[in-house]
């Protein structure tokens, strides 16, 4: 989930505190005519007793402490009978959680997985409206294919009797939850942007100041002086006239019923009277939208006029009125408020993102933070010296510069404008650039991220990834064929050296942390973090020693003055408008190509860079970015030097230089105690000054007094620079390590897991003592060898391409893998052998487990209808992928939940059982990599994996050791 986006969400749980909690049962169900359906006996533990009753489907809690030192009991002292919790039910829970992480939306208190699904709490600071969020989750099961689908589905708060508590809700179906209403803070006003909050963090769809959830509103008022902060009203329909007026009467008679309105528990309950068909049509309107994966059109609100009437907002494209020609409703509702085509949607949210973060950008820097800059220069400096974006961009982690498939498109054009065409280099490229500049305005005004990236999948990155690899390398070759043609053989063999020896000396000295117990940990460190630039300077310095100084060099060539360096250029600007109108409209075919290129890599470079394993928490961007990226292209061609966009592998290289522990507190409880336990977690510093320092020692380097010492640097050491980069990309890649399981004789394999079997033999189990029968037969490792044989082939095909004239084409064959991977592998392939080796890039998840969700919401379309048919799942992965979050035990009396420990089972079919009759060999091959680690050097070996990175859908590259 890389941007923010609408997710179904239900209000399906409010939490209450009472001082007196016998009180507050009698007088709820006796106004309201309802019953308890459960009552959880383990909050007793931390000092809490609770009941719960139905409202309809939903839920009311109530809360009372009997012991002190409790949240609720201080929060009882403080404002007295009232709100408590606002309880959420969404797809998943956990997806949800990792976006709000990462972008440091808020802090999670509590997490926990239930018998089947999640529970996760959120710190109220940050949050408006004076209530505890929760956003928890239901697995999909047999018993609860659809968890959103029912108003009567499975809460993991009633406890684990389903037959009991829903039968309890059955029974209160005459009541509906409608509204709950938030009053603010006193003197606070921003009751649009308090719902923008709520918005943004738990990803429920807004109108106004008010959240629509499927089934209900949650509303904020103004605050008002003297009255504190937190929940003000409840607003519940009820069916049937009759039963409508005996709450009144019953709320009369308990004395709570003045003035036009209903106060219990310090909340004001407010009664709607319901039709039976206005409830029908609410739900369904529910369901539907569910179905489609967006909230409820008309948000359960009571509207009269609503009917079959097509409401008017991004959303219409999910309930089409049957008048509207389908091709025109899915435009409208693409280009109306929030839809996917909104213009300057993303790139409205990236500025407030920017505008949220940039100040703090600025306030931190440190050694580790210079010693960034330093690592980034002397790996960025060699192969492309450009400007950056770090100061207006939305994430400066990612890192600008000329990449070697740009390199290598350039070089192509260059060539078919000389030999080929007649026409002059710079112009044409500088009209190549522009229009690439305007296509990426394009992209960016009609929020291409959301609609291209979300269906790339690891096969083509790590494609992508392993060309990057490749090409670096040819260029450190080319270096070095340059060195054997101008140079004498014992100068040439020495620049082998040279080369070879910058590579090696860089990646020893980034293993320096783990030399323990040599030399002091501050050491240590610093020759780790400065290993590049320690490498470089030694082997700048080494030709000039001693004898190797009568040797002849080959060093880069600069300028003597601040000036271009083609001596036909007298000015800074390329004279662009001089070429003829032809090829400036000719030059679109290469804009369009740079665009792809720059598009894809700039997109994926940022994307990795700040993966869920470098902790970051402010907001990113990438309309914003992209909107940069276009400028600095077309600014590039009309200066007439090379643009810059992200660098593989730098970007995440910086990240992984800006690593560094932190000490966080959580809120735990104990006993019945709550306690802070302080935990080591791993963050990345977000701040500007590293690649600004970065950009300004590029800056200082082409002024000629500096430029002459750049001048110094023996091409070798370009050589080796090129290696170091292409290693450490090529470290990180899947790619290599099923490359070396196919160099593996199959004996010596570790067992792939069960659900790769044949279907047939999925459920058997290894007979014990009969010796008759027979194992059943292990998953074949021959379709992952075909995968990574075919990635191989079509990396080497591209990269072949790119030696011909038909070079400038390469990118459109990178993105031509991402349809063919949709829709033609999963021809060849066994469908969970697919599931096990790829996932999306940009998401959660992988293609084959959204087949699998929209076969299933099929299905019980079908079943709805009458037609469908009960048949079994088979390979089905359903909605949610796995994940790796490691959950904690119930510690949190925060809500009322059954805490039964109950065996997880993975939902691309790889059970307990699975695991340690086979387990996984490699977690690479599962979660196929989206995001590049800076892996340990040392040489790699086969079976041991040292770390997955990020579950999340990110690279799954591990480092293994000997």
């Amino acid at each position: 989930m890389q941007q923010n986006s609408h997710n179904p969400t239900r209000l399906r749980q409010i939490a209450l505190l009472a001082s007196d909690l016998s009180a507050a049962e009698d007088t709820l169900n006796t106004v309201l005519g309802t019953e308890v359906v459960f009552r959880d006996a383990q909050v007793a533990q931390w000092g809490l007793r609770n009941f719960l009753i139905a409202i309809g489907g939903d839920i009311i809690e109530v809360v009372s402490p009997f012991r002190d030192g409790t949240t609720a009991g201080r929060l009882l002292k403080k404002r007295g009978d009232g709100g408590y919790m606002i309880i959420m039910q969404t797809l998943d829970a956990v997806a949800r959680k990792n976006y709000i992480e990462s972008h440091g939306l808020s802090k999670v208190i509590f997490s926990h997985e239930t018998q089947d699904g999640y529970c996760i709490q959120y710190h109220p600071k940050g949050i408006p409206g004076g209530m505890m969020p929760e956003l928890d989750s239901h697995k999909p099961s047999p018993e609860n294919p659809e968890p959103l689908m029912s108003p009567f589905s499975p809460w993991h708060a009633c406890g684990t009797d389903y037959k009991s508590y829903s039968a309890g809700m059955r029974r209160a179906s005459h009541l509906q939850l409608l509204q709950a209403t938030c009053r603010l803070k006193p003197g606070e006003k921003d009751t649009e942007g308090a719902a923008r909050t709520w918005e943004q963090v738990f990803g429920a769809k807004r109108e106004g100041s008010e959240l629509v959830f499927t089934n209900s509103r949650l509303k904020f008022t103004k605050g008002v002086d003297g009255l504190p902060e937190g929940l003000e009203s409840i607003t519940i329909g009820v069916k049937e006239k009759a039963r409508y007026d005996d709450i009144l009467r019953r709320a009369g008679n308990q004395n709570v019923y003045r003035d036009g309105r209903a106060v219990m528990l310090g909340v004001e309950w407010r009664f709607v009277p319901l039709p039976d068909s206005e409830a029908r049509r609410l739900w369904l309107s529910y369901v539907t939208a569910s179905r489609e994966g967006t909230n409820c059109p008309n948000g359960g609100a009571l509207h009269a006029d609503a009917g079959d009437e097509e409401p008017d907002d991004a959303h219409s494209i999910i309930t089409p009125s049957k008048h509207t020609p389908k091709a025109f409703r899915v435009l409208r509702g693409s280009v109306s408020t929030g839809g996917p085509l909104r213009p300057f949607r993303l790139v409205k949210q990236d500025i407030v993102n920017l505008r949220r973060r940039y100040v703090s950008d600025w306030t931190l820097f440190n050694q580790l933070v210079f010693a960034s800059a330093v690592y980034v220069f002397f790996t960025n400096l060699l192969p492309g010296i450009t400007f950056a974006s770090d100061l207006f961009c939305v994430q400066p982690l990612n890192i600008l510069g000329v990449t070697g498939p740009f390199s290598v498109l350039a070089e192509n054009i260059y060539a078919l404008c000389q030999e080929v065409f007649d026409v002059p280099f710079l112009p044409f490229m500088a009209w190549s650039l522009i229009h690439a500049g305007w296509l990426h305005y394009i992209l960016a005004i009609i929020n291409a991220h959301d609609w291209t990236m979300r269906y790339v999948t690891t096969f083509a990155t790590e494609i992508f990834s392993l060309l990057n690899s490749i090409i670096y390398f040819h260029k450190a070759i080319q270096e070095l064929e340059r060195a054997h043609a101008s140079l004498s053989f014992a100068a040439f063999l020495y620049a082998v050296i040279g080369a070879v020896g910058t590579m090696l000396l860089a990646i020893f000295l980034s293993t320096a942390e783990s030399w323990k117990p040599l030399f002091h940990r501050y050491i240590r460190m610093g020759l780790t973090e400065y290993a590049a630039a320690i490498s470089i300077i030694v082997f700048i310095g080494l030709p000039h020693v001693g004898e190797l100084a009568n040797l002849d060099k080959m060093t880069l060539p600069v300028s003597e003055t601040f000036r271009p360096t083609s001596p036909d250029r007298d000015r800074f600007f390329v004279e662009f408008w001089k070429l003829p109108v032809g090829w400036i409209f000719a030059a679109i075919i290469p804009g369009i190509i740079i665009t792809i290129l720059f598009f894809f890599d700039h997109e994926v470079s940022s994307i990795i860079c700040t993966i869920d394993r470098y902790g970051t928490r402010k907001p990113g961007g990438f309309a914003w970015d992209i909107v940069l990226l276009g400028t600095t292209t077309a600014l590039c061609g009309i200066l007439g030097i090379p643009p810059a966009n992200g660098l593989l592998p730098q970007a995440p290289l910086h990240s992984e230089s800006l690593m560094h522990l932190e000490m966080e507190q959580r809120t735990v409880i104990v006993d019945g105690e709550e306690k802070v336990e302080t935990h080591e977690v791993k963050r990345v510093y977000e701040q500007r000054w590293s690649s600004f320092l970065h950009a300004g020692a590029i800056l200082a380097f082409v002024s000629p007094p500096l430029m002459k010492v750049l001048g110094l640097t023996p091409t070798s050491v370009l050589a080796g620079l090129f290696m170091f980069m292409g290693e450490q990309s090529l470290s990180v890649n899947p790619i290599l390590y099923r490359t070396f399981y196919l160099l593996t004789p199959p004996s010596e394999l570790p067992p792939l897991p069960m659900s790769l079997a044949d279907p047939r033999h999925r459920d058997c189990t290894i007979p014990a003592t009969d010796e008759t029968s027979t194992p059943p037969p292990r998953p074949s490792y021959i379709p992952v060898h075909l995968y990574t044989i075919l990635q191989i082939v079509t990396t080497v095909i591209i990269f072949i391409v790119t030696l011909t004239r038909g070079a400038p084409a390469f990118p459109v064959i990178i993105v031509a893998l991402v349809p063919f991977r949709l829709l033609v592998m999963k021809r060849w392939w066994p469908r969970e052998y697919l599931r096990f080796v790829d996932a999306w890039a940009c998401r959660e998840g992988t293609p084959e487990d959204d087949e699998d969700a929209a076969a299933k919401q099929d299905e019980m379309s079908g079943s709805n209808d009458g037609h469908g048919n009960n048949q079994e799942d088979g390979l089905s992965g359903g909605v949610f992928a796995p994940h790796g979050e490691e959950h904690q035990p119930k510690t949190s009396p925060e809500s009322g939940n059954n805490g039964a420990d109950h065996d997880w089972i993975e939902l691309d079919f790889r059970t307990r059982a699975d695991e340690e009759l086979a387990p996984d060999p490699c977690p690479a091959l599962r979660r196929a990599p989206k995001a590049k680690r800076k892996a340990p050097s040392g040489s790699p070996a086969l079976y041991e994996i040292m770390q997955t990175i990020n579950d999340h859908a990110e690279y799954g590259a591990s480092t293994v050791a000997n």
